[in-house]
């Protein structure tokens, strides 16, 4: 009596730019590739803060690099609602709330005339939603969606970010079952960056 067992194979299929050819998925009319998920990584990057009713860059401050400074608790938790504010009108809905970095501020000093600088401040952060089921999602649309919602959608209270880097990555994960032994494929992973 011969029984055939199931082995379940574990792919990773990345979206990536369009130049780039893309993995061969099976879809469904639902949109779904399969059992498996989707995680979407952004990476914040050197986010200028300025005051939001001034237009005044933030000054830096040494008490910034203490994480438990009351100083930098504020500033981070503003930054916070800020990126979250401005990402989760970029994400496709079906996803986690999302899981949020530390902030990491730096300074960075800007040029106001040949020998004179400022000491302005600058955040870091990276954000993490994931999509239950293994979904195929187009990281130019989230880009696109990014740069728009960033011009409406730059500022909260009395914060804004004047210009930021940004990197997206989509991972999916896709579980199909196979009738051989395990194999494992890896691709590379979709990937985009620009600065807003």
């Amino acid at each position: 009596m011969n029984i055939l067992s199931v082995v379940y194979n574990a792919q990773i299929l990345s979206n990536r730019s369009p130049s780039v050819d893309r993995p061969k998925v099976q879809k469904s009319s639902n949109g779904l590739t399969g059992i498996g998920n989707t995680v979407v990584d952004i990476q914040i990057n050197g986010a200028l803060l300025a005051n939001a009713k001034t237009d005044q860059l933030i000054k830096w401050n040494p008490i910034y690099e203490n994480f438990n400074s009351i100083e930098y608790i504020q500033l981070s938790i503003t930054i916070r609602r800020l990126i979250k504010k401005l990402v989760k009108l970029a994400i496709p809905s079906g996803s986690d709330d999302g899981d949020f970095g530390k902030v990491i501020l730096s300074k960075v000093n800007i040029p106001i005339t040949e020998s004179q600088v400022f000491g302005g401040v600058t955040a870091a952060l990276s954000v993490r939603f994931l999509y239950p089921n293994a979904q195929k999602l187009n990281i130019d649309s989230i880009m696109d969606h990014l740069k728009s919602d960033y011009v409406r959608n730059s500022e909260i209270s009395s914060l804004k970010i004047i210009q930021l880097k940004v990197n997206v990555t989509i991972d999916t994960m896709i579980v199909k079952p196979i009738y051989r032994t395990d194999e494992k494929e890896n691709t590379p992973r979709g990937k985009k960056e620009t600065i807003i």
